[in-house]
């Protein structure tokens, strides 16, 4: 599409006005990135894609459709290529514990030391949950131990932030999500695969009781253990 009609797809998707007008810039921007080639490839799906998201994240938090990204942290007035899609990753994450029963679904604001993104609670419990955005399309598809080893580190630091916030309220639960692809804009991977690498990923980390590995990918998701 040429420019002209992904400014047009931007002006009637029905998103926050703040959120329209960051993205008429970004895609100015000559910065390479996966979600701006599919905003200038494919904008209506990316775009309802984004709109849902961010409306049913708004349903969990209880807040107008317009705030919900500023929660997460984002800078309206940073154009990098990965930062958009860091703050839906942590939507996507919200998302994904509504669905599961969670309530109570917090962001937890930044502070000097790297602690949690989110708090939610299920069944009278605390969990502290760390989010990581990953920038490979492909991390997640095809379930194997070579995927399992390159993912384990990042899942290694996440939950021990994850756990620093639970232990400073006396409470054993903690995961991180790994998220790929939150906006949709690529197929997501077979739900099977989701489901072993996370359960190879746990094994590798000597898997810790009461701790979780949460993977999601293009709106599939997978959990191991089960909450």
């Amino acid at each position: 599409m040429n420019r002209k009609e992904v400014l047009a797809a931007i002006a009637a998707a029905g998103l926050p006005p703040e959120l329209a007008a960051y993205l008429e810039k970004f895609i100015a921007q000559g910065t390479a990135s996966e979600l701006r080639k599919v905003l200038k490839t494919d904008p209506g799906r990316l775009l309802g894609n984004i709109k849902a998201l961010l409306d049913s994240s708004a349903a969990a938090l209880a807040l107008p459709a317009g705030e919900i990204l500023a929660i997460t942290g984002f800078d309206y007035n940073n154009f990098a290529p990965d930062r958009l899609e860091a703050a839906l990753a942590e939507l996507r994450a919200v998302n994904i514990l509504a669905r599961r029963g969670f309530t109570e679904i917090r962001f937890l604001p930044d502070g000097q030391r790297k602690e949690a993104d989110i708090s939610a609670i299920l069944a009278g419990e605390k969990y502290f949950f760390e989010v990581r955005c990953i920038k490979d399309r492909d991390a997640f598809s095809g379930a194997d131990e070579r995927k399992a080893r390159r993912l384990k580190e990042v899942c290694r630091k996440k939950l021990a932030q994850a756990r620093a916030s639970g232990r400073r309220e006396a409470s054993a639960r903690a995961g991180v999500f790994l998220v790929s692809n939150p906006a949709g804009s690529a197929p997501p991977p077979r739900k099977k695969d989701l489901q072993v690498l996370a359960s190879r990923l746990h094994a590798a980390l000597g898997a810790p009781e009461r701790e979780h590995i949460c993977l999601s990918a293009g709106g599939a998701a997978a959990v191991f253990p089960p909450f």
